[in-house]
């Protein structure tokens, strides 16, 4: 599988190109990339588990709606969106899906976590994608994309968005909650704009142990994003690139290696 995959030096000079996410296309192919190891997992496998961390409304840039949607049956999944209206979209998009389970919440910490959004009634005024994917725990970041709001100049920036308090839960809790469904090694997926560091410092590695992580690194930084490829290298995760934005680190079991053999 390596030789399908740029491999990742938490050392390397990070270069992006932000028009991939400007561009429904290249993100398909990108996306179709990704579908591919997410299949290759299932074939493996037979079954498959997924916890998807920031899933918006299922629909718009959605790396894993098209393996879910096809794979109906064979694999279980959890989705976790943290903002109220977007859920309820998410639950008509997910509607008569027994094998999928939704969640209301943020992801991270066990307690309360204050995110920031674009106001709602401003979303149509994005000139990005979806004005709810920009939804993070970084107010400066929100603030920053609220810029490109268009036809409110005169409103000011500070008023474009507003803070949203969501129940948190870990990695961990999660996927220990739901073991039933996706057992203790699910795909995890995710994208939660700047605080995907976070999310994966909450899984307790000797309770669980995902088979692959796919998460964004374009809001992280040098010093966090090296922080985290440390934590995963130590935890037996290759780490691969597989867009400018997105990372994915591959545990041993993915590769067919059992689990108590890679802890040997």
């Amino acid at each position: 599988m390596k030789s399908f995959f740029k491999r990742e030096k938490s050392n390397s000079k990070i270069q992006r190109n932000q028009k991939l996410r400007k561009k429904p296309k290249g993100a398909s192919l990108e996306f179709g990339f990704l579908d591919g190891v997410l299949t290759g997992l299932l074939c493996r496998n037979e079954t498959l588990g997924l916890l998807q961390v920031g899933a918006n409304d299922g629909v718009t840039v959605d790396p894993v709606r098209d393996f879910l949607t096809r794979n109906r049956g064979k694999v279980g999944a959890v989705l976790v969106e943290p903002l109220p209206d977007v859920f309820e979209i998410l639950s008509r998009n997910y509607k008569d899906q027994p094998r999928i389970r939704l969640l209301n919440a943020a992801v991270g910490l066990d307690g309360p976590l204050t995110l920031y959004r674009i106001r709602k009634e401003y979303n149509d005024k994005y000139s990005g994608i979806i004005a709810t994917g920009i939804t993070s725990v970084d107010r400066e970041f929100v603030l920053r994309k609220s810029k490109h709001l268009v036809g409110i100049e005169s409103v000011p920036l500070e008023d474009r968005i507003e803070p949203v308090v969501a129940p948190g839960y870990t990695v961990t809790q999660i996927i220990l909650e739901n073991e039933d469904l996706i057992g203790r090694s699910p795909f995890l997926q995710v994208d939660a704009e700047g605080f995907d560091d976070e999310v994966i410092r909450s899984i307790d590695f000797t309770k669980i142990r995902p088979i692959a992580i796919s998460f964004e690194i374009s809001n992280l930084g040098d010093e966090r994003r090296t922080r985290l490829h440390e934590l995963l290298t130590k935890q037996g995760y290759t780490i691969f690139s597989w867009s400018d934005d997105e990372e994915l680190a591959l545990s041993a079991q993915s590769y067919g290696v059992p689990v108590n053999e890679q802890e040997a």
